[in-house]
């Protein structure tokens, strides 16, 4: 109850110094990411909690009593260590785990393993090192994790052991094939008869080692012909110089450059097990477990080593034609890239439709533009507003430096409601779709679109809010730790740190509903003509073309489109209007695992992703 309280007196502080600060409750209240109801049940809450008022609000905004100028200086205190340790928390949560793997780990393996982890959001340091090693860090808790070498019936992956030679072998070994004899009957393979067989410092654990030991003696070898060498080069050197054999994994003497054969009498396999200093890191790497299993060159315990090479009855030989093949392609291109991407295309006549994904609603950025000025062209067309009304941009207004447009200004403008749709939809202009917002509020818009029925699209906040991430106010050295908590950043509450990311607060859209849009924008049933070809005409003129448009630029097709970037996201919709008359409507959703802002390869994979999909529909 006490934890409880005190998490409510710092959101009330942080509703206290964001209305003090505005100068309004109703900006307060959007600054905080709140409704304003609740706001003010904050602040009333917090003059109960004192025993004083905080504003004095007789005039039309609010402004601070003595006793809240007072007050201020401490809830700023209170908000300013409370997002300390918000940050700190994710700083501790995005540390790299460090994990200790053996030193036969191909560095091919492991990169796959650290990049698999970092596409799901979570770091991942290696530390190879000998079984003896990896035992001693994990206990005296100098890596946070482990894979420990067990025997075979603990592990929960197995490695098939054998024997390596620089020459290729008959057949599988035993290893009584070793011991000295008197003579050697003729045969196909090296002659093996006195040959030592040689331990990797992987292999020096007791059931191995023992157990080859013991093996040894029952077949009669000489003490001396089990081998534990001082470094794996001086057991390999044995091999390549005197023509011992090496007990190694295939992949091990792949490695090499041996001949692999398997071992008979007695059969030997390596177990592994994943140790973790806490649950919670054994959890998430456990996650991983086939890449692990590629890092070992083993299996899951209890599969046979053929099965796995096989696959399951079909699997690898199911031969994928057409639309298929071309969606694998993209979906593993997309995937090596870092990106997780719904895309639609359709053609807005025929209706043949193709997709790669689930059609998962998520945050638009600035693609809520395109709705946004649909609502207001189609009022303007019915006379419900007038294109012509000049709208007075104040810069001091409206939120944040955009990178474009009236964001740019510093002196109060005039500009008429229509101009402001272009420099919206054509400029990306956060202030001029603000000011539209102003106009025509997002629950109006939303209610235009639903009358239209246009369903998928939902719009909730101003453009502003996209400028006021956590990104904004950290230095460029820790920007990455923002990105990072945008890819992986859902809160205990399934929603996400980030509120302009949550998809319960943020203004969302799934592809499919954006397709619609565009359809009716290029297909008008509902929509004024008028109204649609302007629009058509301002998609035609979006200034950003960075990301699809390389792939869709040619003398024989337009493209016409809208983007929308919000930290991990990477967004594009748009038409291809081909001379032949056909119209393709492209949406592309997508979020990047890559903790940076320019992206060039990511926007390449995507365009090409959209480029394959539309040809499809050619």
């Amino acid at each position: 109850m006490h934890i409880m309280v005190t998490m409510d007196l710092i959101e009330a502080c942080r509703t206290f110094t964001a209305v003090s600060e505005l100068g309004s409750m109703t900006l307060g209240a959007a600054a905080s990411g709140v409704p304003q109801p609740v706001a003010s049940r904050r602040i009333a809450g917090l003059e109960k909690r004192f025993g004083a008022r905080l504003f004095d609000r007789s005039g039309r905004g609010v402004s601070l009593t003595p006793f809240g100028q007072d007050m201020l200086a401490s809830a700023k205190r209170l908000v300013d260590l409370a997002d300390t340790m918000l940050l700190d928390a994710d700083r501790a949560r995005l540390r790299p785990v460090s994990l200790a793997v053996p030193r036969s780990c191909t560095t091919r393996d492991l990169a796959v393993l650290t990049a698999s982890a970092k596409s799901g959001g979570f770091s991942i340091d290696i530390h190879p090192a000998p079984p003896a090693r990896r035992l001693d860090d994990l206990s005296s808790r100098r890596v946070r994790a482990a894979l420990q070498a067990v025997p075979e019936a603990d592990g929960t992956w197995v490695v098939e052991l054998g024997c390596a030679h620089r020459m290729a072998l008959a057949g599988p070994v035993r290893l009584a094939a070793l011991r000295r004899a008197r003579s050697r009957i003729a045969g196909a393979g090296p002659e093996l008869s006195g040959k030592r067989l040689r331990l990797l410092v992987e292999d020096d654990v007791s059931h191995v080692r023992g157990r080859l030991r013991r093996a040894a003696e029952v077949a009669g070898l000489l003490p001396h012909q089990v081998v534990m060498d001082s470094s794996d080069p001086a057991a390999v050197a044995g091999v390549l110089g005197e023509g011992d054999l090496l007990l190694c994994s295939a992949a091990e003497a792949k490695e090499l450059g041996l001949e692999w054969s398997p071992l008979i009498e007695p059969e030997l396999k390596r177990g592994y097990v994943l140790a973790a200093t806490s649950n919670d890191d054994a959890a998430v790497l456990s996650e991983f477990s086939d890449e692990i299993a590629d890092c070992l060159a083993g299996v899951p315990a209890g599969t046979r080593g053929e099965d796995v090479l096989a696959g399951a009855p079909g699997e690898g030989r199911f031969e994928m034609t057409g639309d298929a093949r071309v969606i694998h392609d993209v979906n593993t291109h997309l995937a090596a890239a870092g990106l997780r991407a719904t895309i639609v295309v359709r053609d807005l006549d025929s209706g043949r439709e193709i997709s790669t994904s689930g059609d998962q609603a998520m945050p638009l950025a600035s693609v809520v533009k395109v709705p946004i000025a649909f609502a207001v062209l189609t009022r303007i067309s019915e006379g419900v507003l007038d294109g012509a009304q000049p709208i007075t941009i104040r810069p001091d207004h409206y939120a944040g430096d955009g990178p474009t447009g009236t964001s740019r200004f510093r002196h109060p403008a005039q500009i008429a409601l229509e101009d402001l749709v272009m420099l919206s939809v054509s400029f990306s202009d956060n202030t001029a779709t603000d000011a539209l917002l102003d106009v025509l509020a997002p629950n109006q818009v939303q209610g235009d679109l639903e009358r239209m029925g246009l369903s998928g699209i939902h719009i909730r906040h101003h453009l502003g809010a996209l400028v006021e991430t956590p990104l904004e106010s950290l230095p460029d050295s820790d920007a990455h730790l923002v990105y990072d908590i945008a890819r992986s950043g859902a809160s205990q509450e399934a929603g996400h740190r980030i509120w302009q990311l949550d998809a319960s607060q943020a203004n969302i859209g799934t592809a499919t509903g954006l397709v619609d849009l565009l359809q009716e924008i290029w297909r008008p049933v509902r929509i004024d003509r008028v109204a649609a070809s302007k629009l058509r005409s301002l998609l035609a003129g979006n200034i950003i073309r960075h990301r699809l448009a390389p792939d869709f630029a040619s003398d024989a097709m337009t493209w016409s489109s809208k983007t929308g970037t919000l930290l991990h996201l990477r967004h594009e919709i748009g038409v291809v209007d081909h001379a032949d008359g056909q119209s393709i409507a492209v949406a592309v959703l997508s979020e990047s695992s890559n903790p940076a802002a320019a992206q060039p390869a990511a926007e390449a994979e995507l365009g090409a992703a959209a480029r394959a999909l539309h040809d499809l529909l050619r």
